[in-house]
């Protein structure tokens, strides 16, 4: 006997997410331009800040949806408000560590002599966001189960197997002349967008990014 029960429709909910997210992300990447007209910043600052802005956006939007579980379980991936509430604790964690960390990466792009930001303050924002990730990361391990555990695990196993590579190549084609030497603000742009590729990685292996 078949159920009465319809399946969700998910493509809905996605839809929606995409287009928010693409909405902020459009809306604060055209700021940052101006500010890159403005103080003529280099490629590397433009990555970075770049992103920045993602783990800001990232962060952003779903401490928005944790501070309103039930606007967060019609939009971000969550089966209903009830898991999402039973996620806060964690969720606020990573939120917070989310959004130091773009803070730290926008600032240091729009750091002096190019930028307005006084060195001493973009300095201090990049070490203030790796010490809160380390103490966010070490307060909440606990609290994850298994699956988070191995995800987090795999996720920087993932990343790290992607930048070493590209670093190889990217130093030994600048080695031999064949490409210009590359800024620092490049390689730290390159290695905080894979810390975010590996993790999608690993969610995606294990199901995770499935709209439910």
């Amino acid at each position: 006997m078949m159920s009465d029960t319809k399946p969700k429709n998910k493509t809905g909910k996605t839809l929606l997410a995409g287009a928010l997210g693409a909405f902020a992300g459009f809306l604060a990447m055209y700021g940052f331009l101006q500010l890159e007209d403005r103080y003529e910043l280099t490629d590397g600052a433009v990555a970075l800040g770049g992103v920045g802005l993602i783990y800001l956006l990232t962060g952003g939007m779903v401490l928005v949806g944790t501070l309103a579980p039930a606007a967060g379980a019609k939009v971000l991936n969550a089966e209903d408000v009830e898991e999402w509430r039973e996620m806060r604790s964690v969720l606020f964690g990573s939120c917070a560590a989310f959004i130091i960390s773009g803070i730290a990466m926008v600032a240091l792009s729009l750091a002096a002599p190019a930028g307005p930001v006084a060195p001493i303050v973009a300095v201090s924002l990049i070490v203030i966001a790796l010490v809160a990730a380390f103490v966010i990361s070490k307060l909440q391990w606990d609290q994850y189960d298994e699956l988070y555990r191995a995800i987090s695990w795999e996720g920087s196993a993932y990343a790290l197997g992607l930048l070493l590579p590209i670093l190889f190549v990217w130093g030994a084609l600048v080695q031999v002349g064949w490409l210009d030497s590359f800024e620092p603000l490049m390689v730290l742009a390159v290695a905080a967008l894979l810390i975010l590729v590996g993790t999608f990685i690993a969610a995606g292996r294990r199901g995770m990014l499935k709209q439910r």
